[in-house]
């Protein structure tokens, strides 16, 4: 195995993101290397700092908002800078938001988590990180029936070596093995949901995004699945289609009005470039204004922000009258 392989992968097995194969051989390689065990010993320490007392530990629920973003954000990168530049422009704009947002004060622990995470991203070199990547099991091809290219339709993409060298007679790789799928259901299945979250944010056709935010719209689950909920919010924020974000604006509308769908209609509101969706943001808030019958400190203010810098005339008489009616209240 490859030395620099196993530097690479330190990172990885501290956060639990390696697979059991990719796991034994670190374990393996560390019994035989000193360096590499004072190298795992020093990540620790650092580690350990990140997540020292006080700051705050992300929870299951925010790490997934977060790679799902970061997804999104990735997706719609297309500039003419380096792979390098986009990686760590997006992730640190993105983990710094997040986790500013929902931890007020903690600016140093975002920009630690940022540069954390762009370090794993890194030290992947060309691979896939873990993070983003299925635990897999190792198969031969002298086991019985595990095959995976035994069944037809089968398109095999992103091979990585793990091992090139054959001059022990083995070589060792991981790659995609691709097989159509039909699966039909109704759409309160979880199998279901799993397909249209993962859809709505990955998908490159924005074709597909939008069918698949239509059949939320159309059809709500009759629970208010977060997962679903959240790909929502983050289209809402990041998708490069209108015609997406004016759909995922609608689907969100369906839900029982919380924070983080305030929090979303606010950032239309303040970032959006579509004029139409501002203003479809400013009627939809002003009717929960409206039917919770109290001024919300947080509508107040990015109405009063709208009022003095929005670029849109009728955005900002729209603003301004919302903020008197408010007034009266």
């Amino acid at each position: 195995m490859n030395h620099q392989r196993i530097r690479e992968w330190l990172h990885l097995s501290l956060s639990d993101e390696l697979s059991d194969q990719e796991r034994h051989l670190v374990e393996d390689h560390l019994t035989r290397c000193e360096r590499c065990r004072l190298e795992l010993e020093q990540l620790k320490q650092l580690y350990g700092t990140l997540e020292g007392a006080g700051r705050p530990v992300p929870s299951e629920q925010l790490l997934w908002e977060a790679r799902q973003g970061l997804r999104a954000v990735l997706r719609m990168e297309r500039s003419r800078h380096s792979l390098w530049e986009r990686v760590t422009r997006t992730i640190s704009a993105w983990a710094g938001s997040l986790v500013s947002s929902r931890f007020p004060g903690y600016a140093v622990a975002a920009a630690g988590l940022a540069l954390f995470a762009v370090g794993l991203y890194a030290g992947s070199r060309g691979v896939v990180p873990a993070v983003f990547r299925p635990q897999m099991a190792v198969q031969t091809v002298s086991d019985e029936g595990s095959d995976p290219l035994a069944a037809g339709d089968v398109e095999i993409t992103n091979v990585q070596f793990l091992d090139a060298d054959a001059k022990d007679g083995q070589i060792e790789f991981i790659f995609e093995a691709i097989r159509p799928v039909h699966i039909k259901g109704d759409i309160n299945d979880p199998r279901i949901q799993k397909v249209l979250t993962y859809a709505i944010i990955n998908e490159q056709n924005p074709g597909v995004r939008l069918r698949a935010v239509n059949a939320i719209k159309s059809s709500p689950p009759q629970s208010s699945d977060s997962e679903i909920k959240a790909a929502l919010i983050t289209a809402l924020k990041t998708d490069d289609n209108p015609g997406v974000r004016n759909d995922a604006f609608a689907a969100l509308q369906k839900y029982p009005f919380d924070e983080d769908i305030k929090n979303a209609f606010l950032y239309v509101l303040t970032h959006d470039t579509n004029a139409a969706l501002r203003i479809t943001a400013i009627n939809v808030l002003q009717t929960v204004t409206g039917t919770q019958r109290r001024a919300d400190q947080d509508i107040v203010n990015v109405l009063k922000s709208r009022v003095e810098s929005d670029e849109n005339t009728y955005i900002r008489t729209r603003a301004r009258a919302v903020l008197e009616e408010i007034k009266q209240q």
